[in-house]
């Protein structure tokens, strides 16, 4: 079962994860972009649901409790909608923190019940790397994702008497339509582009290798990780590293804006 399956991430993982042999279920609100998957992914069953939708959620809920079993949920669906906390419309901010959190929080415990009663199973999350460390820019994308990784934290330990593995995969900027979106965007954060942009298929391979180690947390790029944690621990050091920072991301985000051929706005 993937979230946000119809393109980055969930996309390219559910074209490897069908290539090994697995069968897929996959959700998304873009019926077109699923429809083309279902054709080109024999055998794989889709459910169109907006996941902000809490009458959807819990016909999705109803779903997944008459599935025979299911082996692995991959939580992926994501937003993240850039600017100033203040400056922005709080409906941005409860659109994002409805599906960054509260549809995640409530697929872990519909997947995790489920699992529970089969006796095994396996959870993972999308996190970020802004899940350890604050974006200036991205204060509710920040505020979703600490509390994600603080959820699964807890629920790992909940959920591991039963035979049931709960992960989260911590990435930094990965190269796909919403980043290019961000790229162009004048709220967007320079913090994205501080390395090379990930490509979704290195991240699917990621996941393919964290359904046999069944960690509580991998990170991509490892060298990433170490220094977002190590600012995570500091976090009065920030603003005296953010001008730095945010100059090298500036540098970056030219450089990706120039390859990928697009419009600044």
């Amino acid at each position: 079962m993937i979230t946000g399956a119809a393109s980055g991430i969930g996309k390219a993982t559910a074209e490897l994860l069908h290539a090994k042999g697995y069968s897929l279920w996959l959700i998304d609100m873009n019926e077109a972009a699923l429809k083309t998957m279902q054709q080109s992914l024999p055998n794989t069953e889709i459910t169109v649901c907006n996941l902000t939708d809490k009458n959807a959620l819990e016909v999705l809920s109803e779903k997944i409790k008459q599935k025979d079993k299911i082996d692995v949920a991959f939580l992926n669906a994501g937003i993240v909608m850039p600017g100033d906390f203040i400056d922005s419309p709080f409906e941005k901010s409860e659109l994002q923190l409805n599906l960054n959190l509260y549809s995640t929080l409530f697929l872990n415990h519909v997947c995790g019940r489920k699992m529970k009663a089969q006796g095994n199973g396996h959870i993972i999350n999308t996190v970020s790397m802004a899940g350890i460390i604050g974006l200036k820019g991205s204060a509710i994308y920040s505020a979703g994702k600490f509390g994600l990784r603080g959820f699964l934290m807890a629920f790992r330990n909940e959920m591991q008497p039963f035979g049931v593995a709960v992960s989260g995969i911590y990435l930094s900027a990965v190269d796909t339509a919403m980043l290019r979106a961000e790229a162009t965007d004048p709220k967007g954060t320079a913090l994205n582009f501080l390395s090379e942009p990930i490509e979704p298929s290195k991240v699917a391979s990621l996941i393919l290798k964290l359904l046999k180690s069944k960690k509580a947390e991998v990170y991509m790029p490892y060298i990433d990780s170490l220094t977002t944690k190590f600012l995570g621990a500091f976090p009065w050091l920030i603003p005296f590293i953010y001008p730095i920072l945010e100059k090298i991301g500036e540098r970056g985000r030219r450089k990706y804006i120039k390859k990928h051929g697009l419009l600044s706005t």
